[in-house]
């Protein structure tokens, strides 16, 4: 089962603009959902992140930070909103406001999506992650770095 913190919202939202109608059409109508490539989406700072310098000086940091770059490729990203009615979202993503908004049981997600999917909430901060040490597994701290943004998106 997905995990998405605490608090479990009744609906997520996404906003797509009428250019990529048919294909959220598609997708809704073959029950899956696209997931692009972190290097595609737009905002350059996304899955950036520092090492701290205990991680640095560690014997398998080269090794470590090649994984955890390697596992942050082979993730696919999906953004939702918790929310129908964020002007930004609406300016940003729903083509200045000509555009749609998705609305999706959170609950029916979790059931019909392959188990191998994970939500996870969006943490905005001023800096980019800090890795720590390389004791996680490298697909965990991929998934990790790839929720985080920079507080100027919210």
């Amino acid at each position: 089962m997905a995990n998405i913190d605490q608090v479990q919202p009744q609906r997520l939202y996404r906003y797509r603009s009428l250019e990529k109608f048919e294909h959220e059409l598609e997708a809704l109508e073959e029950g899956y959902v696209f997931c692009a490539a972190y290097t595609k989406l737009n905002d350059p700072m996304e899955g950036v992140f520092r090492s701290s310098k205990v991680f640095r000086e560690s014997d398998s940091y080269r090794v470590t930070r090649r994984s955890i770059v390697d596992n942050k490729t082979q993730i696919g990203l999906s953004s939702f909103s918790a929310v129908h009615d964020h002007e930004l979202m609406w300016a940003h993503y729903a083509d200045q406001y000509r555009g749609i908004c998705v609305a999706y049981s959170f609950a029916k997600l979790l059931d019909d999506l392959d188990d191998d999917v994970s939500f996870v909430r969006l943490y905005y901060n001023e800096m980019v992650p800090i890795v720590r040490h390389g004791r996680q597994e490298p697909n965990d701290v991929a998934k990790m770095v790839l929720s985080y943004k920079n507080y100027r998106w919210l």
